[in-house]
């Protein structure tokens, strides 16, 4: 396959520690679990570097990368592409500056006046 052709595969600027993209290039578990799966399919493939992951569909509808990692599947992206199986498991919690005093449960939460997952990258 000529370099060219090669499958570019969309890379998280800075998602330690499971993508980063510094001047050695791409580093991190997922990045490392990606090059073993198109090495074992014999596929060619390059990392972009993505600001953020906000921009993976945007640079795929645009064709500046064809493969995403770290990307969760949902109905409404079914349009965006064909989606793999998992590649890895995790358990996402919750982080909180200060011990919550009043918060037992999931829908206390949702229902307090805090802000819950703002990020400068996606707002």
């Amino acid at each position: 396959m000529l370099p060219e052709q090669c499958k570019k595969i969309g890379i998280v600027a800075s998602w330690p520690p499971l993508t980063v993209f510094d001047e050695g290039g791409a580093t991190g578990l997922d990045v490392e679990i990606v090059k073993r799966i198109f090495e074992r399919a014999k596929v060619c493939y390059k990392f972009v570097r993505l600001p953020s992951s906000a921009r993976t569909f945007k640079e795929m509808q645009k064709g500046t990368i064809d493969v995403s990692t770290m990307t969760s599947y949902t109905i409404s992206r079914e349009r965006f592409g064909t989606f793999s199986g998992s590649y890895r498991q995790e358990k996402m919690r919750l982080i909180s500056l200060k011990q919550p005093s009043s918060i037992t449960n999931l829908k206390t939460i949702l229902n307090s006046d805090n802000t819950i997952g703002d990020s400068e990258e996606h707002t």
